[in-house]
């Protein structure tokens, strides 16, 4: 059965806010809206596997992109749930219940729902590499897609390693500035941004379309201004007096020596 482009849409919303239903009712029974940064990743392939399953003509090609986002979302997933084990809810989302009160609501409305919606948004690239019915444009552009999405990877995993690290052995106040985050004070951020620009060359790479350059602009915007630095660097710069000097001699984003 071949669905159009509208009806597949309908069905990964469909998909998704189902699936942030069920997370949000296991939330309010544990009483903890954290659970929803565990499986962010999930809704990306629940949006990715459907679109694939409905339209996608060719396992190979498919694999390119499915691949790829399993393994950025295992680990994500995996790192989120062991760096949280045992610490309770983020205080982010402590702070909207203050605000808003009883979560069973608000955090469906605010917080499950929006960010399921959200993956679809962003991840709209593997949706369109996932349904396109020909062979693949250019794959040079795929392989380009490939490196800057490992490279990402990579970067991203070896700064969360390094923070975790940290995290065991550290001093009160003291602030993690070895390793990559001597180049940047957000590292693991700038990789997830690297990654995301990957997935957008390997989907140009196979359907040659290229209006979905919003996925990985959205994706850095958001690193950089509203759930990402923005936010953690005024919580980092109340809670530690050494960030501020970590500030003037380290990048907030982008590798660069450090200043001496």
């Amino acid at each position: 059965m071949s669905y159009s482009l509208a009806q597949l849409i309908i069905i990964q919303v469909m998909a998704l806010l189902a699936c942030a239903t069920i997370l949000w009712a296991c939330a309010a029974s544990l009483s903890n809206v954290s659970i929803i940064d565990r499986f962010w990743s999930v809704f990306f392939f629940i949006a990715t596997l459907v679109a694939w399953t409905l339209q996608g003509p060719d396992m190979a090609q498919a694999l390119v992109v499915v691949v790829p986002l399993l393994l950025w979302g295992i680990r994500l997933s995996l790192h989120i749930t062991i760096r949280g084990y045992g610490k309770g809810e983020d205080p982010r989302y402590q702070k909207l219940q203050k605000t808003y009160g009883n979560f069973r609501w608000w955090a469906l409305w605010f917080v499950f729902w929006p960010q399921a919606l959200l993956s679809l948004i962003i991840g709209w690239p593997l949706t369109l590499a996932v349904i396109h019915q020909s062979q693949a444009v250019s794959s040079g552009t795929i392989f380009l897609g490939l490196l800057l999405f490992a490279f990402g990877f990579l970067f991203e995993a070896v700064a969360d390693f390094q923070l975790s690290r940290f995290l065991k052995a550290r001093i009160p106040g003291q602030v993690l500035d070895q390793g990559l985050w001597a180049w940047s004070r957000h590292p693991n951020y700038f990789g997830e941004a690297v990654l995301w620009w990957g997935f957008y060359v390997i989907s140009v790479g196979i359907t040659g379309h290229f209006y979905a350059i919003f996925s990985p602009i959205l994706m850095t915007y958001l690193l950089l201004r509203v759930s990402g630095i923005t936010l953690l660097e005024d919580m980092l710069k109340n809670s530690k007096p050494a960030y501020k000097d970590y500030i003037k001699k380290t990048s907030a984003f982008f590798p660069w020596p450090p200043k001496k």
